[in-house]
């Protein structure tokens, strides 16, 4: 966060960074439907809301998050369920981390 930005702008990040729980807990139910097959398209759901989550949080300044979103989707895109499981885990932890 730059010191130049205005209060406005210190607000919205405010009330976007206080999202970050329900964001962990979205993440988490979208993984459960994955893991046990419910939806209509699971993997689908899981890599718009990575996408979603990948844009917004390096739209704020979280490009950390961002980039492991992106490896996510990656991994989803590849069928790396290794990959897509370690990248998760690291989504779900900087969410936590950042609530």
């Amino acid at each position: 966060m730059s010191k130049q930005d205005s209060p406005q702008v210190r607000a919205i990040r405010a009330r976007y960074q206080q999202s970050f729980s329900d964001k962990a807990s979205e993440l988490g139910a979208l993984q459960s439907a994955l893991l046990e097959g419910r939806g209509e398209n699971p993997e689908s759901e899981l890599n718009e809301y990575l996408h979603k989550l990948a844009g917004s949080s390096g739209m704020y300044g979280y490009s950390d998050l961002s980039q492991v979103c992106r490896e996510a989707m990656a991994a989803i895109e590849s069928g790396n369920d290794t990959n897509l499981a370690r990248s998760l885990e690291q989504v779900q932890a900087l969410l936590t981390e950042y609530a």
